[in-house]
């Protein structure tokens, strides 16, 4: 590291002499009789850490040099020696020539020694957070460029990814109308699952992006949370008869007026919890669907059996994009739909949790795996 620069000016030598024997040791040491001579010092040396100057000079002042001195060493801290307590000659030192610290003659030495090593420090910082402002502009440039970014990859789901999507699921449906054989139905009927799997990936993506970036759009409008569950539980009765579940209702009675909410996003975040109660389930068990009419608005609250969920993911059950493999298991269970269930609940403002509840007389599983949300 370079040796921090001390520049003094004053007219008497002698003072000079003085001030070179305290620091000569300890910083690279330049000296001019005049104001002219250390603009000239100045003009040579684009670094001056430190400038002590005399007030009281010929031709120049100590406030008139300093104020010279801004427009090419804005950085470098001013300290003025001056042998009068005039409290003019100070004002216009502080106001014009920008001045750390003034110091009267006679001075004292160590409180001298002690003024500069401050000042020095001074100058320090001020490097340091120049530095730490480059860096976060830095920073700031990257993070302007990744939401633009971001604000295009939205636009190419949107468009680019929906787009051809519509045209296959369009031709798709022409096909399956021209009696094709089984051998082609079972083909077509896979590739519209595929399809509409697709579909749904990028409207969660959608969803996710548009609710991290601020935008997502949401219209809120008076409806019946029962209702919407008894629209929802019948379009998984073909999943529920594979694993043999039993689906048990506890509905209280509904609160009028009923709840605002948006109806398509919440749908969309109820279909995700059931299909992660679905998918943890053991065969043969029951999905209990209960809600509770309490002080604070409609306590929905779902339950299956199943395999404990690590502590790891339900710490973070509220962030988003949790794309884990052994977590997701190929993009079913506890992955990108419980993180689209954070954003639209984030949305709506809806407390919710997801916890395991022991159970261990349980013939199918030691724990019971409880979903719970209020909708005021």
């Amino acid at each position: 590291m370079n040796q921090p620069t001390l520049l003094v000016v004053d007219d008497e030598s002698d003072n000079l002499d003085a001030l070179e024997r305290v620091f000569r040791k300890r910083y690279r040491f330049l000296r001019a009789n005049s104001g002219a001579e250390a603009l000239s010092l100045l003009a040579q040396n684009p670094r001056i850490d430190v400038i002590i100057s005399d007030q009281r000079m010929p031709q120049m002042t100590g406030v008139e040099f300093l104020e010279k001195t801004l427009p090419t060493h804005s950085k470098t801290v001013r300290i003025l020696l001056t042998g009068y307590t005039d409290i003019d000659s100070i004002i216009a030192a502080v106001n014009q020539g920008h001045i750390f610290r003034y110091i009267t003659k006679p001075w004292d030495t160590t409180d001298l020694s002690n003024s500069v090593e401050q000042a020095m420090d001074y100058y320090a910082r001020g490097e340091q957070l120049e530095i730490k402002n480059q860096e976060l502009e830095k920073a700031f440039k990257e993070l302007k460029t990744l939401d633009e970014t971001k604000n295009k990859f939205m636009i190419l789901i949107n468009h680019e990814l929906k787009t051809p999507l519509t045209v296959i699921s369009s031709f798709l449906e022409l096909l399956l109308e021209a009696h094709p054989n089984e051998e082609q139905k079972n083909y077509l009927d896979r590739i519209k699952k595929s399809t509409q799997r697709l579909k749904e990936i990028i409207e969660d993506t959608l969803i996710l992006t548009h609710h991290i970036a601020g935008l997502l759009k949401w219209n809120p409008q008076p409806g019946s949370i029962h209702e919407l569950l008894q629209k929802i539980i019948p379009s998984f009765e073909n999943e529920f008869h594979k694993k043999n579940l039993k689906v048990q209702w506890q509905l209280s009675a509904e609160p009028r007026p009923s709840s605002s909410f948006d109806s398509l996003l919440l749908q969309r975040a109820l279909r995700h919890l059931i299909a992660n109660a679905l998918h943890n389930a053991p065969n043969g068990s029951e999905l209990l669907i209960k809600t509770t009419l309490q002080s604070q608005g409609q306590l929905i609250v779902l339950e299956n059996l199943g395999s404990p969920i690590p502590s790891i993911v339900l710490e973070r059950l509220h962030s988003p994009f949790k794309l884990q493999e052994e977590i997701m298991n190929h993009s079913k269970g506890l992955g990108l739909g419980l993180s689209v269930v954070n954003a639209i609940f984030q949305q709506h403002r809806i407390p919710w949790s997801i916890e395991n509840i022991p159970a261990p007389e349980n013939p199918f599983s030691s724990n019971v795996i409880r979903t719970s949300f209020t909708i005021s």
